[in-house]
């Protein structure tokens, strides 16, 4: 070994542990306006990054995305053309992430490997994860460099300096000088200059097995970039960086940008895209130098010029072969949270020739094929329209408004499945039109459950500045759901900010209480001093028996403030089992429970299932197929779901026993004035009957006998939806009225 064995990348690696088992993928489809969505339960893009790289070592290259909301991962197996089915099982032995992450084969060994911002605190660089092939799947082991922090070292004058990479900055990782290593391309510290670090594993003799850099360049292609205009400052010298004279000079640059080096026309030099977070679009420099001197002499300051990038309000840009024709096509997508598009944020350009001529294919790649409510999703069930099916509402944070306005909601989508296969449609883009409420309250999270003790389901919906809306269900049991006017916030409550309510009888009294998660990552406890029919809660969660700290619940992680906390409890064989989700994609699992409420709780794990769908979730479990066991269903950070087998049983459902949905006679069908719906076991079967249009409007309802005739004059022609509920199933069939 040389002197310079702490740069070696085989120095001192570091192997990735799973902790636990993971679950299992459960799938169900999904439709919205007539449509199966073929990706539904990928999980949504908010800030997504692409890397082409082979993920099931058959030397196809799949495509890895990493979103920088909530830290999230997934894999997509290529198929043909653009086309790409959700494989997640292929990241089953990825580690976490964080911030950014770019996919690269370094040692060319034919395992690709991971470039990601760090994750220890107190340091800004990059971390490597060095691939393997573990069953046909990669693996990783994290490289160690010798030094005080687990990142990517360059040569100083004297010792090794940290290879300097913002949080919010991505940069290029390219074989810059074509002698077959990776380098890397990154804005200064201070901004401005781009600076080429130089990769001298062939010139020291290490192959490609190696990641040994030097800083070659301060001013990588002798440009500057401002970060007030779109527009570069190029140099009028190839030996020369240009000034930064613009509003008095370096310090005045808004720092952020993303980079990405391709060689466009096949000359050996690497032209670059470039993205600003000033601005909505991305600028492309060529390069007439060599490739040992970069000379950028020409821009593209709205690339490309016939179909722009329009992204607010900070684009990053990807380099890969989509469609697998041998050019490099380019993605291009937002990388700041909180104001960016949540949904068209996925522009794929092909490439048409071998110079900068790309064709605009279209604006949400993937996404479009992906239940995605913009930021936030927040998953529940019940059976909202009484068939006996469980159904799914969804609130969210925001949709995105250019605007900047708030537009967060609930969406119902309707079970149209059967008991054993759920299937789900959106039939209500505002359900109980929350939108209105968006001005001043938002990140709707609901839940359904019986509140008041009559028997039928009630609805909290939380909201981001900790209060709660109120719906009472006014229908009877198994019956379409009928809300009375909402009322907030619901008993004065306000619990800071981000309320996740949970309604529980939590002391088995015969009174509902509500468990509360929020920002900080603690979970409240109200407990229900009211009376069965008349539900009451003191407001403050500090006076007993309510407590603000319930169980020592704690989902925060060292260095964080926040947790956002999400509880779920139920008994499971006579005892309680308490799952929270939390801000960094974990769910804790808690026990004993039982005649413990007042102190804390036992954690049995704060990582269930090994889920790493990204951060900020929101676990939902249901027995969606009525197959013994719960379903998890999880809400993100980025709009989407996804779900996922589990051993829980549910010999009872969650929220109310479901019984089974049979097939209705109906006699005649067609018909022009009457019909007699036939049921049950005879004719003194009696049941609730409910006749919906095809939009699903109830247009008549009404306690009959089976075989009782049902007048139809009042009903247009057209198609009917018939149900009828009994003491023992639900009965559906499809009327024509001629």
């Amino acid at each position: 070994m040389s002197k310079n064995t702490i740069f070696i990348a085989l120095f001192g690696i570091i192997p990735f542990f799973l902790l636990g088992q993971p679950l299992e993928r459960a799938t169900f489809p999904i439709f919205e306006n007539g449509q199966e969505l073929p990706l539904a339960l990928a999980g949504g893009f908010n800030l997504p990054q692409f890397s082409g790289v082979d993920l099931d070592n058959d030397g196809v290259e799949d495509l890895f995305v990493f979103d920088r909301g909530g830290n999230a991962m997934a894999s997509f197996k290529y198929q043909n053309g653009m086309n790409y089915d959700f494989a997640p099982d292929l990241l089953e032995y990825f580690p976490r992430l964080n911030k950014w992450a770019i996919m690269r084969d370094y040692n060319q060994d034919g395992a690709p490997d991971i470039f990601a911002y760090t994750t220890q605190l107190g340091v800004a660089g990059i971390e490597v994860h060095k691939g393997y092939w573990k069953n046909n799947k990669l693996a990783f082991t994290k490289l160690s460099f010798g030094q005080t922090f687990d990142v990517l070292y360059y040569q100083g004058a004297n010792n090794p300096i940290n290879l300097y990479v913002s949080s919010i900055d991505i940069p290029t990782f390219s074989d810059i000088d074509n002698d077959g290593d990776e380098d890397i391309l990154t804005f200064a510290s201070s901004g401005g200059y781009v600076v080429y670090f130089k990769n001298l594993s062939q010139e020291q003799g290490y192959g490609n097995d190696t990641l040994i850099f030097k800083k070659e360049d301060p001013c990588w292609g002798k440009f500057y970039e401002s970060g007030q205009s779109t527009k570069i400052t190029l140099s009028n010298d190839p030996n020369t960086c240009a000034e930064a004279f613009l509003s008095g000079g370096i310090s005045d640059r808004h720092a952020g940008s993303t980079l990405l080096a391709m060689d466009l026309n096949l000359d050996g030099k690497k032209e670059l895209f470039l993205g600003d977070v000033s601005f909505n679009n991305v600028v492309l420099l060529f390069n007439t130098g060599t490739p040992d001197k970069a000379f950028m002499t020409d821009q593209d300051t709205l690339f490309p010029s016939y179909h722009p990038i329009e992204i607010p309000v900070f684009p990053s840009i990807f380099g890969l072969d989509i469609d697998h024709d041998g050019k490099k096509d380019v993605l291009s997508s937002p990388n700041a949270g909180g104001i960016s598009q949540s949904r068209e944020n996925a522009w794929l350009y092909r490439k048409i020739d071998n110079t900068s001529q790309f064709e605009f294919i279209q604006n949400d790649f993937l996404v479009g094929k992906m239940l995605d409510l913009g930021t936030g999703a927040y998953p529940t069930f019940a059976d909202v329209d009484g068939d006996g099916l469980y159904d799914m509402v969804i609130g969210n944070s925001t949709f995105f408004d250019p605007a900047g306005a708030l537009d967060s909601r609930l969406m119902l989508y309707k079970n149209v499945g059967s008991y054993n296969t759920p299937k789900f449609e959106l039939v209500d883009d505002d359900f109980l039109s929350l939108k209105a409420e968006s001005n001043e309250h938002w990140n709707f999270t609901p839940n359904f459950g019986d509140l008041d003790g009559d028997g039928d389901l009630d609805l909290l919906v939380g909201e981001y500045l900790g209060g709660m809306y109120y719906f009472e269900n006014t229908a009877e049991a198994d019956q379409p759901m009928q809300f009375a006017q909402a009322i907030f916030p619901f008993k004065n409550i306000d619990i800071g900010l981000v309320a996740t309510p949970f309604i529980v009888d939590v002391d088995e009294d015969g009174l509902t209480d509500i468990i509360i998660g929020e920002r900080n990552g603690n979970v409240n406890l109200f407990k229900n001093i009211g009376s069965a029919g008349s539900p009451d809660f003191n407001s403050d969660q500090a006076i007993s028996p309510n407590s603000p700290f319930w169980g020592n619940i704690d989902t925060r992680k060292a260095g964080s403030v926040t947790g956002y906390s999400v509880p779920r409890l139920w008994k499971e064989n006579g005892i309680f089992k308490l799952f929270v989700g939390s801000q960094s994609g974990q769910i804790y699992e808690y026990t004993d429970i039982e005649n413990n409420l007042n102190t804390a709780f036992t954690k049995v794990t704060e990582d269930y299932g090994t889920i790493k769908d990204g951060g900020t979730i929101y676990p939902e479990f249901i027995d969606l197929n009525n197959d013994g066991h719960r379903e998890l269903i999880i809400g993100n950070e980025r709009g989407g779901i996804t779900a996922f087998q589990t051993n829980l049983t549910s010999p009872v459902s969650t929220y109310q026993s479901i019984k089974p949905t049979l097939e209705l006679k109906i006699e005649p069908n067609p018909t022009k004035d009457i019909f007699k719906p036939i049921f049950g076991e005879s004719n003194t079967t009696r049941g609730r009957l409910s006749i919906f249009n095809i939009t699903g409007k109830l247009s008549m309802q009404k306690t009959i006998f089976s075989g009782e005739p049902i007048a139809t004059s009042h009903l247009p022609k057209g198609v009917y939806i018939i149900k009828i509920n009994t003491e023992s199933a639900h009965y559906t069939g499809r009327l024509s009225v001629e």
